[in-house]
C-alpha cells in the first residue's frame, strides 16, 4: 500500500469478512430516506469495486489499486460473481473505452450501462497462510491471482535491540522452533515486534499475543508452548506452575 501511495497511485482498501457480499463489493440496492423526507427509497448504491472501476475508465493514464485484505475470509465466489471472468488479463477493457470495444462487458443487475474491469486497476489481495479457510478458496480465483509468499523478515524490526534482548534473533529462533513443531506457515510475523522500547513492552506483547497465538497453535499444550517460547520445558516468568494436593483440596476423604 505504501508503495501505491509513493508512485502517486489512487487507491481503495477493504477487508474481507464471512458476511460481506457481492452488494457490499459492488453494489446493489439499498434503502435510503428518500430526499423529499416522504419516506424510503430503493435506490443502487456503488460499491468499492466499481467506484474504483470507474475512477480507472476516466483518468486511463493514471494506475489505481484495490488492496483487499483477508480476502479467504469471505465466501469470493458470490463476492466476486462474474468478476471472476472479467478481472483475467486476456478479458480486460481499454481504460476510457466504450462498450462496444474489444474486450469483456457485461450488464450488471440494477445498472443499465455495460461494464469492463479497465486494464489500469490492480487487484492485490493479502490472506494469512496458517488459516484452514484457505481450502476453502474458489479455484476459479486462484488461477486469476499470482501468489507471493510474504515471509516474516526479522531485519526489519525496529528497534532492534531492548536491553541486552535481540528481537531479530528470538523471532526467528521462535519461527524456526514453530516450523521444526509445526511448519512454515505458521510462523509470527516480524510486525507484531515492531515498536517495542521498553522490556516492559516486550513482556506485554509475548504475554498478550505472543503467547496466546502460540496457545491457539498448541491446542493449550503449555509444553509445546513453553519449547517456543523458551526452548526449553522449565519455568519462565511467563509460565509458573504449582502443585494441587487432593489431601489438601478434599480433606477427610480417602484416596482409592
Amino acid at each position: 500500500m505504501k508503495a501505491a501511495f509513493d508512485r502517486g497511485e489512487d487507491f481503495e482498501f477493504v477487508a474481507f469478512h464471512p458476511s460481506y457480499a457481492y452488494e457490499d463489493f459492488i453494489g446493489g440496492l439499498r434503502p435510503v430516506a428518500a430526499k423529499d423526507g416522504s419516506g424510503v427509497a430503493v435506490v443502487f448504491q456503488k460499491g468499492p469495486f466499481l467506484t474504483l472501476c470507474e475512477k480507472a475508465h476516466a483518468n486511463p493514464t493514471q494506475q489505481f489499486t484495490l488492496f483487499i485484505d483477508e480476502i479467504n475470509r469471505a465466501n469470493v465466489a458470490k463476492v466476486f460473481g462474474e468478476l471472476i471472468t472479467l478481472i483475467e488479463p486476456s478479458k480486460r477493457v481499454i481504460a476510457g473505452s466504450k462498450a462496444n470495444d474489444a474486450g469483456a462487458w457485461v450488464t450488471l443487475p440494477g445498472l443499465s450501462a455495460r461494464f469492463g474491469v479497465p486494464d489500469n486497476l490492480n487487484l492485490v489481495a493479502t490472506m494469512n497462510t496458517a488459516d484452514r479457510s484457505i481450502a476453502m478458496m474458489d479455484i476459479a480465483l486462484r488461477r486469476r491471482f499470482r501468489f507471493q509468499e510474504c515471509p516474516p523478515e526479522p531485519k526489519h524490526i525496529e528497534p532492534a535491540m531492548v536491553g541486552a534482548i535481540d528481537l531479530p534473533a528470538l523471532l526467528q529462533r521462535m519461527n524456526d522452533r514453530l516450523e521444526y513443531l509445526l511448519d512454515r506457515d505458521h510462523a509470527i510475523g516480524h510486525a507484531v515486534f515492531m515498536g517495542i522500547t521498553s522490556l516492559a513492552e516486550l513482556q506485554q506483547v509475548l504475554a498478550q499475543r505472543v503467547i496466546p497465538l502460540l496457545q491457539e497453535y498448541f491446542f493449550e499444550d503449555m509444553e509445546r508452548v513453553r519449547l517456543v517460547l523458551t526452548g526449553n520445558g522449565k519455568e519462565s516468568v511467563f509460565f509458573k506452575s504449582r502443585s494441587l494436593s487432593p489431601s489438601e483440596l478434599f480433606p477427610g476423604r480417602s484416596r482409592r
